[in-house]
């Protein structure tokens, strides 16, 4: 028997409250996603003025593939990328193993040490490594000459001050990927070391045959969210290499360039061509690991 098909007032009758208590969000989303979203769009096809918007199609791409600063600012994010994603990653493992054992006396309270600077403000610490990596004065120098080296020039130099927003952002970022591989830790079944001890393995060989496998899920997505924030890094471009973002463009990142052409330039469509580069490479580079991780998890 052919039952009759129930249309869209049916379920609007019987389940209107729920979709009043939802709408907000849709609404508010679509204002301030959805909305924005489409506008940067259309704004990175036009020549924008506070005057006048004036449409010329892929002008903005074709400036931005022959801008050279623009290259040097991929060139720099990549840079970040390569070095701080695998080096925050394999430092959070390290961690984690050590303070998942019970032995450890105190283990909270380097938990909680390690944990400190992600919920710190970004700008708070570009300000105290301003402080500590001072050419003339700064704490690290000061140590530094006290065993005879020479200071060395962390903010100022071309060749150096990568490796300065490199050691803040580690710093930053190691404890938050700590915590969730150490949740990933607790839920491995302790039967499994008990039963490979008694088969004759050692610790290192668990680390290998039986922590890792189970972590690679929490692995993939401390990856995953670090390739993202690496990419979207901005704060120690601004306020450590402040005012112009650093000695020459040597710390200029993808996202620091953006905001600079965007909100100090105002040239709003060739900013909003940025973002959706930005966009394509986070993009480019996050769905082969996302991909990769559900195949494991599977």
């Amino acid at each position: 028997m052919l039952t009759k098909r129930r249309g869209f007032g049916y379920y609007l009758r019987a389940y209107g409250n729920c979709y009043a208590f939802v709408m907000p969000f849709f609404v508010l989303f679509a204002i301030f996603g959805v909305y924005p979203m489409f506008y940067s769009l259309y704004l990175s096809f036009v020549n924008w003025t506070p005057k006048k918007m004036t449409f010329i199609g892929l002008g903005n791409f074709e400036k931005m593939l022959s801008d050279p600063i623009f290259w040097t600012s991929v060139k720099n994010t990549s840079w970040l990328f390569l070095i701080n994603v695998p080096l925050m990653t394999f430092l959070a493992i390290i961690f984690a193993y050590m303070f998942n054992d019970n032995y450890i006396k105190g283990r909270r309270i380097y938990q909680l040490v390690y944990l400190l600077p992600y919920v710190t403000s970004t700008v708070a610490i570009s300000i105290v490594f301003q402080i500590l990596f001072d050419d003339s004065n700064g704490w690290i120098n000061v140590l530094l000459g006290k065993v005879g080296i020479p200071p060395v020039k962390w903010l100022r130099s071309e060749s150096v001050a990568m490796w300065t927003y490199n050691i803040l952002t580690i710093w930053q970022w190691v404890g938050y990927n700590m915590l969730l591989l150490l949740g990933g830790l607790q839920s491995v079944d302790s039967s499994l070391y008990e039963a490979a001890y008694i088969d004759g393995s050692t610790r290192a060989k668990n680390m290998f045959y039986i922590t890792i496998p189970h972590l690679m899920p929490v692995i993939w997505f401390c990856l995953i969210m670090s390739t993202i924030g690496t990419f979207n890094s901005f704060v120690p471009s601004k306020v450590l290499f402040r005012p112009s973002g650093g000695p020459g463009y040597a710390t200029y990142t993808m996202t620091f360039y953006q905001y600079q052409q965007t909100f100090q330039n105002f040239r709003m469509g060739y900013g909003a061509t940025l973002a959706f580069a930005i966009l394509i490479i986070i993009m480019v580079l996050s769905i082969p690991q996302i991909m990769r991780a559900i195949r494991d998890r599977d």
